[in-house]
């Protein structure tokens, strides 16, 4: 994660506490999708796309749900 030392400890807090609300729904979205080889590779490119977010994307989004986020990043990727 990039930033500065504060920057990233704080960011990692938020992340934790978003990740954890997002990551068992993406486990659900996986089971569903085990048998679509293309559509499990967007679960992961999702999952990849959330974790490597900078610092500051974390601490602008932090007042924001994060099934609003995982959607919201989920277009993005969708776009490629």
């Amino acid at each position: 994660m990039q930033g500065t030392d504060k920057q990233v400890k704080w960011a990692n807090d938020i992340r934790e506490d978003k990740m954890a609300t997002i990551n068992p729904e993406l486990d659900k979205m996986a089971v569903r999708l085990s048998s679509k080889p293309a559509e499990l590779a967007k679960v992961g490119a999702l999952r990849d796309a959330l974790t490597g977010k900078p610092a500051a994307y974390w601490i602008e989004n932090r007042d924001v749900f994060a099934l609003e986020l995982m959607r919201a990043v989920g277009r993005e990727v969708l776009k490629g």
